[in-house]
């Protein structure tokens, strides 16, 4: 089916699912206490006692243009305890504050010719500086990825190091880790010290620690299973009486407070599906068997839970401080202590635990797409070659396919233009339609619980004309084109919608391409028809889309999302060229040297989603924005150039932009 008529009739459906589709329903929550927006900070049990701090910030000097700012450690007074060079890099490792005292362990870089320095300071200035051997005891946290490539590039036992989960300091000035085996004190001079040895009782694959005022520790994680355990430092672990789904969020879910009894109270983001999520409270330890655990905030519509932090109020109650995402605020949750005992957890109905296996995503929309691009060969002010293409914009019509059976996800959208005859002359020329094919194939929980891989690849192939100006000669032509543009990409998926990987693009189009010789000059230039390029770069981004899919159920707001990547390119540059600027030149060595790379992607639109509980997630997805696509590529002569080389000199740049809208029906 062409992918006008597909999107027509995709269209039909999700109006039909508007007018005639299920209604929408008041949103259910299990809410006995109310999560209202607050602007009370993470840190508002410390503050509130005004205990002393000290972190990174930054200090300024000087007004206007003569204003500066250098990286600095600063305590809650605003002293500056340590001021750093503009160029410096500076980062917090790990922060504590008590009633009396407060801690910051600090890194910065020392140029090329030493270790990265860790400075342990007070609020009063600089305590100590601290062994950087302390990474010695513990890997670094990462995915299933990190830990291969640790395997290959470390001995059998550097590998088989516990993982570092969390770094804390205690009250006399001590580092701690949580390791995937347990707490782990550590001296200043980076070794391990006797003493607080609490062993995990299961492997644990995400941690955190936190203290009180007066120098308690308390610890929560969980294990591979999903169960999540509280740990008091004096007094070990216990079960929290919560397990995490299969696929639930790992990252930026979990709060713990030590309690002066030697129990642990613990606040759980848990995800079982987009209308099954929310915040749990736990509390554990000696003397109480069973733990008292239960749901706190669960809701179809509003995604509570994000970052949570968990702190007593006064001696009757807890206050449970999280992100509620689907409005971009913080909320505030306050929880009489003697009601904890009394919270349960919902298995059965709207919050059932169970997860769908499949869904499916039908979708069609039309979107404007402008393709400008420029390529050069120029040194200084001169311009020796110019190359404007002349790409007539396309109306495109998409249809899009997405389905999920249990761990694979699957996906494709098709676009395409429809075929316009243009009369033929200087600057124009008939054209055929122009085709967009993307394709995304997703395996979940490879990574781990909640994180997978992505395989993607983007195919264009269109036409235009190339103007060639030659500012030397006075002279222009013009030469029709074509574009073959292909770009294959491997993502590893994170939480929350964002992602990184590397992408491999590959396209032919005719460029500017010139060379300059021993002296740097450039001595050669042409218009090279037959033009290509390879690029391999590391991307990073956004998906906004993939946030809506996994956490929301209803849905309405305005979005930015972005993606950029930097890397290193080769050009494939026609024999008839090189052979042209040999001869033309005299020099008998064609050099194609490496080139830098960089893309970006910007994309602003609105986002409205509604999906049906009570029609087992039956909904709709609409889409509407504007995006642009941008690339720049270019190479010039290195430093080790040799006598008889010719090196590659050029410039490039697309953009591709327009607006857009979107329409999925989801099942």
């Amino acid at each position: 089916m062409p992918a006008k008529h597909l999107t027509r009739a995709v269209l039909a459906v999700g109006l039909a699912l508007l007018i005639c589709g299920p209604r929408a329903v008041p949103a259910k929550e299990l809410a006995g206490f109310p999560a209202e927006f607050t602007e009370l900070p993470a840190e508002a049990y410390y503050d509130e006692a005004e205990a002393p701090s000290v972190e990174v910030d930054q200090t300024c000097l000087g007004e206007g243009e003569n204003r500066t700012c250098y990286p600095a450690v600063k305590n809650g007074a605003g002293e500056v305890l340590r001021r750093f060079g503009t160029e410096t890099t500076v980062s917090g490792r790990a922060r504590a504050r008590y009633r009396d005292r407060a801690f910051a362990l600090v890194s910065h870089d020392c140029g090329d010719y030493c270790d990265t320095q860790y400075t342990l300071y007070d609020q009063g200035g600089k305590v100590a500086d601290v062994a950087p051997g302390f990474q010695a005891h513990f890997l670094r946290k990462g995915n299933a990825a990190t830990r291969l490539l640790d395997k290959v590039l470390l001995s059998e036992e550097q590998a088989n190091r516990p993982v570092l989960l969390d770094l804390h300091i205690s009250r006399q000035g001590q580092l701690l880790a949580l390791t995937s085996e347990g707490l782990m004190p550590i001296g200043q001079d980076g070794r391990r010290l006797p003493g607080w040895k609490p062993k995990a009782p299961a492997p644990l694959t995400h941690g955190r620690i936190e203290n009180d005022l007066d120098g308690r520790l308390g610890m929560i994680g969980v294990d591979r299973s999903g169960t999540v355990w509280l740990g008091h430092a004096a007094e070990g672990w216990s079960r929290s009486g919560v397990r995490l789904a299969k696929h639930g969020d790992r990252n930026g879910v979990l709060a713990a407070h030590p309690l002066a009894d030697g129990t642990v109270v613990g606040a759980v983001y848990r995800y079982v599906s987009p209308s099954n999520k929310g915040v749990y409270l736990a509390q554990a330890g000696p003397g109480m068997e069973p733990p008292q655990n239960g749901a706190l905030y669960l809701s179809t519509e509003r995604n509570v839970g994000f970052d949570p932090e968990v702190f007593p109020r006064g001696e009757e109650a807890y206050l449970v401080l999280a992100t509620d995402s689907t409005h971009g605020e913080r909320v505030a949750i306050t929880v009489p202590r003697k009601d904890l005992a009394n919270l349960t957890t919902p298995t059965t109905g709207v919050f059932s635990e169970g997860e769908r296996w499949t869904t499916l995503k039908v979708g069609g929309g039309i979107q404007r797409l402008n393709w400008e691009a420029h390529s050069e060969v120029s040194e200084g002010d001169r311009t020796f070659l110019n190359v404007d293409y002349r790409i007539e914009p396309s109306l495109l019509y998409s249809g899009q396919f997405q389905a999920r059976f249990g761990e694979t996800r699957l996906g494709l959208i098709y676009l395409k233009d429809q075929a316009r005859d243009a009369a033929g002359g200087a600057g124009t020329a008939g054209r055929e339609a122009s085709e967009y094919l993307i394709g995304t194939l997703d395996f979940q929980s490879l990574f781990s619980r909640s994180s997978g891989l992505r395989i993607r690849f983007r195919r264009t192939a269109t036409e235009g004309v190339a103007k060639v100006d030659r500012p030397d000669q006075a002279a222009t032509t013009f030469q029709a084109f074509k574009v073959d543009y292909s770009q294959f990409g491997v993502y590893q998926t994170l939480e929350r919608g964002w992602l990184w990987g590397l992408e491999y693009t590959t396209y032919q189009m005719p460029s500017a391409v010139g060379f300059s010789g021993p002296g740097k000059n450039i001595v050669y230039s042409a218009f090279d028809p037959e033009f290509g390029i390879q690029k391999l770069a590391l991307a990073a981004g956004y998906d906004p889309m993939a946030y809506a899919r996994r956490y929301e159920t209803d849905y309405h707001q305005v979005y930015i999302t972005g993606k950029l990547a930097l890397g290193m390119g080769a050009a494939d540059i026609s024999s008839a060229v090189k052979s042209e600027a040999r001869k033309e030149t005299g020099l008998s060595k064609v050099r194609s040297q490496a080139f830098f790379a960089v893309d970006g992607m910007l994309e602003a639109g609105y986002l409205w989603q509604e999906r049906f509980a009570d029609a087992g997630g039956l909904g709709y997805q609409l889409v509407a924005g504007y995006q642009a696509l941008g690339a720049y590529m270019g190479g010039s002569q290195s430093d080790k150039a040799e006598a008889d080389g010719l090196y590659l000199e050029f410039s490039r740049s697309d953009l591709w932009h327009g607006p857009f809208a979107r329409l999925n029906v989801i099942f």
